[in-house]
């Protein structure tokens, strides 16, 4: 219906003004990038173990540790 169709945009429009808002307050982090990255492959390659130990907690934390390093990160968003 026309309605559920409207609904559904607003939502969109919506989660994408949410993206964007995060993006424009994102500062990248101070020094080498690639140390950065290191360490949220560590994170998220931890946070893969505790999910395999069937420790939720565990994965919890890792993830958000990996957050707090690349916020907006596309392999976060994945995992």
């Amino acid at each position: 219906s026309l309605h559920a169709h409207s609904l559904a945009a607003s939502r969109i429009e919506h989660a994408l003004s949410e993206v964007a808002s995060s993006l424009s307050s994102f500062t990248p982090k101070p020094g080498p990038q690639r140390a950065w990255l290191l360490q949220l492959q560590i994170w998220l390659l931890l946070t893969e173990v505790f999910l395999v130990l069937d420790r939720p907690e565990g994965a919890t934390l890792s993830l958000q540790e990996a957050t707090n390093i690349f916020p907006m990160s596309h392999d976060i968003m994945y995992t």
